[in-house]
């Protein structure tokens, strides 16, 4: 019998606590972006990608609505011959930045510094309407 009436303050310790953990990841600003990565002509190591999937994951912070971001990695016949192109899907617009660099990890830099600035300037046009 005293089992049964637990139960009550047992749920309600629960649900306080799932509430809680709602308003902890709301004032967190927790947005869930999907990457999709591709490489061409090679095959990425985890490094690699873990590497494009941090600063990719960055652009979330910018504007909420980019959902999904495509990224390519390719192989070109130039010196400087690590591809990164970048296409990021807003709503009534696509975005796509391409850049060339001697590393990966160096193209991927520059090519999500200028999807920021991109992504700013199309939410700026968005909401001045």
């Amino acid at each position: 019998m005293r089992c049964n009436q637990a139960y009550p303050f047992f749920f309600l310790f629960y649900l306080l606590s799932a509430i809680r953990f709602t308003i902890f990841v709301s004032v967190l600003n927790f947005t869930v972006m999907e990457i999709r990565v591709k490489s061409l002509k090679f095959d990425a190591d985890e490094k690699l990608l873990a590497y494009v999937d941090k600063k990719v994951s960055k652009l979330a912070k910018f504007f909420d609505g980019v959902d999904p971001v495509d990224v390519t990695l390719s192989l070109l016949h130039e010196p400087d011959n690590k591809n990164v192109s970048i296409q990021a899907h807003i709503p009534g617009e696509e975005l796509i930045i391409e850049r060339n660099a001697k590393t990966f990890e160096e193209a991927v830099t520059e090519a999500v510094d200028l999807m920021k600035e991109k992504i700013v300037r199309a939410k700026e046009k968005k909401f001045e309407k």
